[in-house]
């Protein structure tokens, strides 16, 4: 949202708020998600505008500083959470125990070319899935994808090792001393993996 090769900064929301909508995103342990909602007579509009900050982000050295400063103040919240807490009990050594919004260590040493990095490695048609939900037929959908991004290719991304399986912890409590007005309790256990036909 902090500006694209086509888009200056705020332009991408002034665009989509102008259609009726408004972006939101969020991040978890291994994904990032954007979405927004529109009428559906200007689905090709916004799925353009989605192209342009998926594909097309600059990266402002003066926009990526002050975000730092948002970040870093948002992890000093985020540490004392409750279910951080639970997930850091829970996950103990594993890669998803890495919060998605970084370290306070991280953030500060984060560089923007690590970042342009990420983004181009990540960002790409190989790593993304697009849902279209509404009043939209399949053949309208596609045919809208089809056209806005028909020409966002890379090439494939090397193989990467799967993430480790979670080893499985025995039962334990924890009693974290809080405010009284942060009183709660969390709960997590251990089950099968999502490919397992447990699940199924």
């Amino acid at each position: 949202f902090k500006g694209t090769t086509h888009r200056k900064r705020g332009e991408a929301d002034l665009a989509i708020e102008q259609l009726g909508g408004i972006w939101q995103a969020g991040t978890g342990q291994d994904y990032v998600h954007l979405y927004t909602t529109v009428v559906p007579e200007a689905l090709d509009s916004a799925l353009e505008i989605l192209n342009d900050l998926l594909g097309n982000a600059t990266l402002p050295t003066e926009e990526i500083e002050k975000e730092r400063r948002v970040i870093l103040d948002e992890l000093g919240k985020t540490n004392a959470d409750l279910t951080n807490r639970l997930v850091a009990r829970l996950y103990k050594e594993a890669l998803l125990l890495l919060p998605p919004g970084g370290t306070p260590e991280t953030i500060q040493h984060l560089s923007r070319e690590k970042l342009a990095a990420f983004y181009k490695r990540n960002y790409t048609p190989y790593r993304c899935t697009l849902v279209l939900v509404g009043n939209v037929t399949e053949a309208q959908a596609a045919q809208s994808v089809e056209k806005v991004f028909g020409n966002w290719k890379t090439a494939p991304p090397k193989e990467e090792p799967l993430l480790p399986v979670i080893e499985r912890i025995s039962a334990s409590f924890v009693d974290v001393k809080v405010p009284p007005q942060d009183a709660a309790v969390a709960m997590g256990w251990n089950a099968p993996p999502a490919n397992s036909a447990k699940m199924s």
